[in-house]
């Protein structure tokens, strides 16, 4: 069975990859990087800037709920606005996708309804800024 992971600045984040769900806005008149960009709504000559938001959904397995809280703010520290390596590999090794260097903007926990919703979850959504297109294997 083949499973993923989501690795940034060298460390793996969580123990599996579970749903990867990018957005992007397509920029103007802003600096690559400067986290300030603008949604187009003129036409001009001004060179287009793309900023992606890679997005995931990670699991992450620990005895208890004091374990999982823990592991939630050594996650945060990470987003300290420091650009790191961002991708997912395979179980094997296999380098699946390189978003390039990129900052960590979120961290939040996934609302869960139905029978389980009083139970803690495992599972958290992080939200990454990419100025550069990724690199697909």
């Amino acid at each position: 069975m083949v499973w993923y992971s989501l690795s940034y600045g060298g460390a793996v984040l969580g123990d599996e990859l579970i749903v990867p769900s990018s957005y992007w806005k397509s920029t103007v008149g802003t600096k690559s990087g400067s986290g300030e960009a603008e949604t187009i709504v003129k036409l001009d000559d001004t060179p287009l800037s793309l900023a992606l938001y890679p997005q995931f959904q990670l699991r992450k397995k620990c005895a208890g709920q004091w374990d999982f809280e823990r592991w939630i703010f050594d996650l945060m520290s990470l987003a300290d606005g420091v650009r790191r390596q961002l991708y997912v590999g395979q179980s094997d090794d296999t380098l699946i996708v390189d978003y390039g260097y990129c900052k960590l903007l979120s961290v939040k926990r996934p609302k869960h309804t139905g029978p389980y919703t009083a139970r803690w979850s495992d599972q958290v959504v992080v939200t990454f800024q990419a100025d550069t297109e990724p690199i697909f294997f």
